[in-house]
């Protein structure tokens, strides 16, 4: 039942009113639908919701306590909350730094439970000052092993590497429940095989007798690993 859609959007609702969401929403990030959620104002993750609800051809709905700016205004969003208040981790280049965690949810691979884990997650976002993100990865028996993995791997690589959400990420933590603690498990695994990958490349390359080392010998900088991880 707790997976139910309407049941989720349910929730949503209720977390904007009884927990006091200022953001509790659906975000597509790399292709995959999560669900966006933090307890301090954040304007700019405000206008992105906005921006996408219109480029998918959604009706654009009021959000409970969310940023009133305009997306066409020139205006700084900064002067309408007090930064100074918020608990942002700090400003680089463009955007500020919000600390994220990446929460995957329980169900035993057959459903979300994100509708029983929203009044939890909204405590740790109020404690932190941290956005969470709970991406809806694919269910068996639609999808097979490592369909979800690798969902979760390219949501977690794209918040990491800057995906535009109007904050840039600073430390990011990975939690997990039940089957999303096997998940979240197993996304650290392979964030450190790709780790231990490159660095055998590196050695390799080093050791060989070409005179310069190539970005196509080495490959892609490795995905950074989480700053922390927590599983129940």
């Amino acid at each position: 039942m707790v997976s139910l859609p309407s049941i989720k959007n349910l929730m949503l609702q209720a977390s904007r009113l009884l927990k006091g969401a200022s953001v509790a929403d659906r975000l597509e990030i790399a292709g995959v639908p999560c669900f966006v959620l933090s307890r301090d104002p954040a304007p700019e993750l405000a206008a992105v919701l906005t921006r996408q609800m219109s480029k998918n051809g959604s009706q654009t709905r009021l959000l409970s306590r969310m940023s009133t700016i305009s997306e066409t205004s020139s205006e700084d969003p900064a002067q309408e909350f007090d930064v100074s208040q918020r608990r942002f981790a700090g400003s680089c280049g463009q955007y500020r730094q919000r600390d994220v965690i990446f929460h995957l949810t329980g169900g035993g691979f057959f459903a979300h439970t994100i509708a029983s884990d929203l009044p939890y997650l909204l405590d740790w976002s109020a404690s932190t000052g941290a956005v969470v993100i709970c991406p809806e990865y694919a269910l068996l028996p639609d999808h097979t092993f490592p369909v979800a993995l690798q969902q979760i791997l390219e949501v977690y690589s794209a918040l990491v590497d800057g995906v535009d959400l109007g904050f840039e990420v600073n430390r990011i933590i990975v939690t997990g429940e039940s089957a999303g603690g096997n998940l979240a498990a197993a996304l650290c695994v392979r964030l450190g095989m790709q780790q231990l990958e490159t660095k055998n490349l590196l050695n390799e390359s080093i050791e060989s007798v070409d005179d310069c080392l190539s970005t196509e010998t080495i490959g892609e900088e490795p995905t950074r690993m989480p700053n922390g991880m927590m599983l129940s």
